[in-house]
């Protein structure tokens, strides 16, 4: 069954979106969210040539018409560059260069918009940073008042949010899809109480109960925060509600009593449609919006009580004091003088319109009761007129049924009707179509509109058809009767509108948090509260895939956790292991858990301890683009040429996999260099490879660390996968994938040469190096610089160590945890406990003079020390 909303003409669609460009790329967008009533400016520097910040802005918020100047949107015919790569799926519309006047859409957007929206739009920085989404929101505004199925927006009642990337982490489309934040790599989304295991993070969260609440949990994980007051706030609320259970099972019971589309009431009561061909499809709209708004009404003094008994939360508060605003039971008081104390929206389409109908109480208007007498009586007319069809044609089962598009019909069943004819033969008079053996004759001024399933056949007379006219102009009279009060009614609530956008963002963040209180409470495995920093290294103590830990729950030993610690000591992690050993699952788990992080959840760890990113980058799978005729190679240079651009110190990156689309020599080359470009850069960043060449890095950089997923061969060559994440001194040669190929069905004779020729490659290889100089040498100077870069991050994490005073207690030096993967055990945030650890201390001063003596000329190494 349709919805009341859709079927009366009323339901929203997509946000409409105006976008304009200059010269340098810079992109300002204007986005209308028909469900809150809202419009969103952002502006941004596009950097690169695929527009995929633009293309993430636009999924974000849902679009599906995108406005644009008429020279770009000539230029989207010829799929040229610019805007036209980000909207080509999308509806677009054109509108001329002055139309996007920044002046012009300021004064148009402070017509509509709220008192609290003015003071924020009313700074000159605003307009000085914003001037291309002002520009934007004025062609925009223009298209909304100029398109029938808008109208126009009442003064006051609109709401405008200037969007920032400072406050958000920016992902690109590649990342949300490779790490399926939003929607599995197969199938359909579903919900995360559906059938079956969630397969992707927004299944694995979907517990909300309210429209706004589902689209507020999709914008936190397509555009994760990066200010730690308001996670910490999120992390508190979230706390609070774990540990207020009652409360908590109080304020869910009382979200669930709230309207599905408790957010697309400001839409419908704030904006003036047009009139189209049904003149009382617009009354129908704002008739349902207002039973809405005071079943929330109704329902709120539950919910403020219900929060009350939650503990003390910043967060919570804020919610309660948004709920229980005195305003809210003035506005009830109101609404109750005018709405029927029975009018209720029905998902049935003729209950939902007999609502609409009789919404306004009795004694309100004599012309209204007197349209109000015919629309009972014609529904009458038209069961009775069923009725004697019923009786009249005995053998039919005659039953009178309503859509909003067609009016009332009649369903027969043809398997009655057969009953009727001892023959089984005849045939549809009246109708397009003839039909024999079952089939049954139907009456002559029976005229077929519709064949259905199970054989249930939609049928019409001309009788019926003239009292379904009758009930559609009476249906009418009553909803134009009722809009002079309507009108009088709205006037007056729509001063408190942002009140009530107020209030939706507020139950929007409360469904979002409950959510994430029933995901961490019913799992079986510990969620921790993320411990933030800023500028701190990346921490993780027995972390798990958020998603696939749930799937593995019933394997034996479940999921393997891991540990993770990047630093910007040690910035670069390699991760190499045969295939299916992990390695992709456990850089997906990493990115996730940090998404999950900067969400405002908890996560599954024992400990998590982080400073928030601003940029995420991934780049993996091998599929290429047949639309841009680019082969896998140049799918993968392309992505990683763009991380090379936009990856700065605060950027996470996760690469599964460089350089395999080519040759050896040029994927290691590739590789290699890529490694050091991004060392240089300072940016976190896990790569999982197959390439043993890379371990020189490890040699020459301190900053690159080598790690393996466990495997264990048996004594019958099969590969037991540990999946543990352990340290590794270099990527040696283990040959698993011909055991794995054995073990698949391979020859015994192919293995046997394969084996051949991988031993003679061994021997080649190693006979050769990559790091310049002597292979001892080489050793002994990364020995050396590996100790320096301890020395330094001893040095920046215990700066009493080498103050003349020595005194006070803090944090002791760098120890083998670093190197474990863990940091410093869980809960610490990566440093040790407590005490002067100065045995460390002279233990690395002892193994750093080694390595010097070592490097001196008696010791073989001359001209190496110079390196150093």
């Amino acid at each position: 069954m349709e919805d009341a909303d859709e079927q009366e003409g009323g339901g929203v669609g997509s946000s409409v979106a105006a976008l304009i460009e200059n010269v340098q790329r810079e992109v300002g967008i204007a986005v209308f969210s028909p469900a809150s009533c809202m419009i969103t400016l952002v502006q941004y520097i596009e950097a690169g040539r695929s527009y995929s910040t633009t293309a993430l802005m636009l999924a974000t918020h849902d679009v599906g018409t995108a406005v644009l100047v008429a020279s770009a949107a000539q230029r989207r015919a010829f799929a040229a560059g610019g805007l036209a790569v980000a909207v080509d799926s999308m509806d677009t519309h054109a509108l001329p260069r002055r139309s996007f006047d920044d002046t012009r859409g300021l004064e148009s957007i402070m017509a509509c918009c709220t008192e609290e929206s003015q003071a924020a739009l009313s700074h000159a920085q605003v307009h000085a940073s914003h001037y291309l989404a002002l520009g934007a929101a004025g062609a925009l505004l223009e298209h909304l008042s100029a398109a029938e199925a808008w109208g126009r927006a009442l003064a006051g009642t609109m709401k405008v949010v200037v969007q920032g990337t400072d406050k958000h982490m920016l992902l690109d489309a590649g990342s949300v899809a490779s790490l399926e934040l939003v929607r599995p790599s197969c199938g359909p989304v579903r919900a995360g109480n559906g059938n079956g295991p969630p397969r992707s993070l927004l299944e694995l969260l979907h517990r909300t109960r309210t429209g706004c609440g589902s689209r507020l949990l999709r914008s936190s994980l397509l555009q994760p925060l990066t200010d730690i007051p308001t996670l910490e706030a999120r992390y508190d609320c979230l706390e609070t509600l774990l540990e207020s259970e009652q409360a908590a099972v109080d304020i869910a019971y009382c979200l669930a009593a709230l309207p599905k589309d408790l957010d697309r009431m400001c839409s419908s009561i704030a904006l003036k449609r047009a009139r189209t061909g049904n003149p009382g499809c617009h009354i129908g709209c704002t008739t349902t919006a207002l039973i809405l708004l005071r079943s929330v009404l109704r329902a709120l003094p539950g919910l403020v009580e219900a929060l009350e008994g939650a503990g003390v939360c910043c967060l919570l508060d804020a919610i309660h004091d948004a709920c229980a605003l005195p305003e809210f039971t003035d506005m009830l008081a109101l609404m109750e003088e005018v709405i029927d104390p029975e009018a209720q929206v029905s998902k049935v389409p003729f209950m939902n319109r007999i609502q609409q109908c009789f919404a306004i109480k009795p004694g309100a208007d004599p012309m209204l009761e007197l349209a109000r007498s015919a629309f009972g009586r014609t529904t009458e007319l038209i069961h009775e007129l069923a009725a004697g069809y019923q009786q009249q044609h005995y053998g039919l089962q005659v039953k009178a049924s309503y859509s909003a598009k067609r009016g009332f019909y009649l369903a027969i069943s043809p398997a009655k009707a057969a009953d009727r004819d001892g023959d089984g033969g005849g045939r549809y008079h009246g109708g397009r179509q003839q039909d024999s053996g079952r089939a049954a004759a139907l009456p002559r001024d029976f005229i077929v509109v519709e064949k259905r399933a199970r054989g249930v056949t939609w049928c019409t007379t001309h009788e019926l058809n003239a009292l379904n006219n009758r009930l559609q102009d009476a249906a009418t009279s009553c909803l134009e009767l009722a809009e002079e009060v309507l009108d009088a009614l709205v006037s007056e609530l729509v001063a408190n509108m942002p009140l009530m956008q107020r209030l939706i963002d507020a139950v929007a963040l409360l469904d979002v948090m409950l959510a994430f209180s029933q995901v961490v409470g019913a799992s079986r495995d510990s969620y921790v509260r993320p411990q933030l920093s800023a500028g701190g290294p990346l921490a993780v103590v027995q972390g798990r895939h958020p998603v696939l830990e749930g799937a593995l729950a019933s394997e034996p030993g479940g999921f393997q956790p891991n540990d993770t610690y990047i630093s910007e000591a040690c910035c670069l992690h390699i991760v190499t292991g045969p295939t299916m050993a992990g390695k992709s699952t456990y850089l997906k788990q990493v990115a996730l858990l940090v998404v999950l992080a900067q969400a405002g959840s908890y996560v599954p760890a024992r400990f998590m301890s982080f400073s928030p990113f601003s940029r995420l980058f991934t780049r993996m799978g091998t599929s290429d683009s047949i639309e841009t005729n680019s082969s896998s190679f140049m799918v993968e240079m392309q992505e990683v040429a763009h991380i090379l651009q936009h990856a700065g110190p605060r950027s996470l990156v996760v690469i599964d996999e460089l350089g395999r689309a080519t040759s050896t020599c040029d994927g290691v080359a590739i590789a290699w260099a890529v490694c050091e470009r991004l060392a240089s850069t300072r940016c976190f960043t896990l790569l999982a490879t197959h390439l043993r060449q890379l371990a020189g890095l490890a040699q020459l950089h301190p900053c690159v660390k080598l790690w393996e997923l466990s495997v264990h061969v048996a004594p019958d060559a099969r590969l037991d996968f540990l999946r543990t994440l352990r340290p590794a001194n270099s990527l040696a040669y283990h040959h698993h994938g011909l055991i794995a190929a054995g073990a698949l069905g391979m020859p015994s004779s192919v293995l046997a040469e394969a084996g051949r020729v991988a031993r003679r490659l061994e021997a080649a290889e190693c006979s050769a190096s990559l790091v310049p100089g002597a292979a001892g040498a080489c050793h002994v100077v990364g020995a050396v610089l590996s100790l320096a870069a301890r020395l330094q991050v001893l040095a920046q994490q215990n700066p009493w160590c080498w103050s003349s005073e020595g005194g006070g207690e803090g944090a002791a030096g760098v120890d083998a945890g670093e190197a474990s993967g863990s940091g410093r055990g869980g809960g610490q945030s990566g440093a040790s406990a407590g005490g002067r650890d100065w045995e460390g201390l002279r233990s690395l001063l002892d193994e750093l003079h080694s390595a010097a003596a070592a490097l001196s000329p008696g010791a073989g190494a001359a001209g190496t020390s110079g390196e150093v």
